[in-house]
């Protein structure tokens, strides 16, 4: 699947978005006509079919992936999605810590008899345009689901290939320290949520500010060190269930982050080893 040609541009994009929103979800998705669908299969950005894999095949894909992308780059790929607004800059990140971090496993059957009770995967088909919609429309959603990770990676790496991967400026270097300064003098209380009118470093809406915290939680940046995120060691699917308040739809583990967690200065060096100064980490 990786090439050469990854066009992240609105026109680009404008038929997968079109063919999953308009006014909200559109299901079925509406795919455009065969011409716009070749440029946009071109572009890199939608995909006529899914690939087939059994649980053990997709681990290892994702296994294999985890070698392709170096943390700095994963973490200079968010900064430079900050200011910009390139959504598909940002979740790599995550992306990246879960690979890393997946065992090798065979799989483990859950209660609900298709899940895998380590990695979550259900062997249930998923559209990758679905996927990739929502990786450009909020930054992601599944975002420790193996076949988004997948998707994630080798869609990074394509973009990588193309140039299409910008480094980021110092400015995008100011609005990182101004984010990580956000968690870091929250008070003991707050949650994600109540932090949410803060962050106005960030250019967006709730949505994609909710999936920006998602991602530096899975990376490990904020976490309760009770219910970490990925960066030390992979977190089973028993271990991500919520069973607290159900206004609280967040993912795991940014649902259990609160302001006297802070920041992990241990994540921001393995993430950000090009950020100097911002948050210190309050144990």
């Amino acid at each position: 699947m990786i090439a050469d040609r990854y066009d992240p541009s609105p026109a680009a994009i404008r038929p997968l978005m079109q063919a999953h929103w308009r006014n909200g979800w559109r299901f079925p998705p509406v795919l455009p006509e065969e011409e716009v669908l070749a440029g946009a299969v071109d572009a890199g950005v939608m995909f006529r079919d899914a690939p087939e894999h059994e649980h053990d095949e997709w681990v290892a894909i994702v296994r294999r992936l985890a070698g392709t992308v170096a943390p700095a780059e994963a973490g200079a790929a968010f900064m430079a999605g900050l200011r910009s607004r390139r959504l598909d800059l940002r979740s790599a990140m995550s992306s990246l810590a879960v690979a890393r971090s997946l065992p090798e496993h065979a799989f483990l059957r859950g209660p609900d008899g298709v899940t895998c009770q380590v990695c979550s995967l259900s062997g249930l088909p998923q559209d990758r345009n679905r996927l990739n919609f929502e990786r450009f429309k909020w930054g992601g959603v599944r975002l420790d689901d193996l076949l988004y990770v997948a998707l994630d990676l080798e869609l990074f790496v394509r973009a990588r290939r193309a140039g299409a991967v910008p480094e980021p400026q110092d400015a995008d270097l100011d609005a990182m320290r101004a984010l990580l300064d956000v968690f870091d003098g929250a008070e003991p209380d707050d949650s994600a949520v109540s932090l949410l009118p803060r962050l106005a470093s960030v250019k967006g809406n709730r949505a994609e500010r909710v999936t920006l915290m998602a991602v530096l939680a899975v990376a490990g940046v904020i976490q309760d060190p009770g219910h970490p995120g990925y960066l030390a060691a992979f977190t089973p699917w028993e271990a991500r269930l919520w069973r607290g308040r159900a206004d609280e739809d967040l993912v795991y583990p940014l649902t259990w982050w609160r302001g006297l967690h802070g920041v992990n200065a241990a994540a921001v060096a393995e993430w950000f080893p090009r950020f100097s100064g911002g948050a210190e980490a309050r144990r």
